[in-house]
């Protein structure tokens, strides 16, 4: 019987692969969640931060510096988000 709680994609995939792949699948999915969600708040603080510099570039007339001083901003709450969650582990 199929738990209401899963995705609808592991609904889809259970027909192709055998039970335990799916089960492993999902168990390795669920012990790595806070890393991909790191990564993934890594990658949106880069693309935040960078839009933001981008943008008072093009209001103040100052390029490429702010968005530089945005990158280097976005790298270092990024990575800093991904050190808090590796700790946590």
């Amino acid at each position: 019987m199929a738990d209401h709680h899963e995705p609808v994609v592991w609904r889809s995939i259970r027909f192709l692969l055998p039970a335990r792949t799916v089960r492993s699948l999902q168990a390795n999915l669920s012990r790595e969640e806070p890393g991909i969600l790191a990564s993934y708040a890594l990658i949106g603080a880069v693309l935040v931060f960078g839009a933001l510099g981008y943008m008072l570039d093009r209001f103040v007339d100052t390029a490429p510096w702010c968005l530089f001083i945005g990158l280097l901003v976005g790298i270092s709450v990024g990575f800093y988000n991904l050190v808090q969650t590796a700790r946590r582990r």
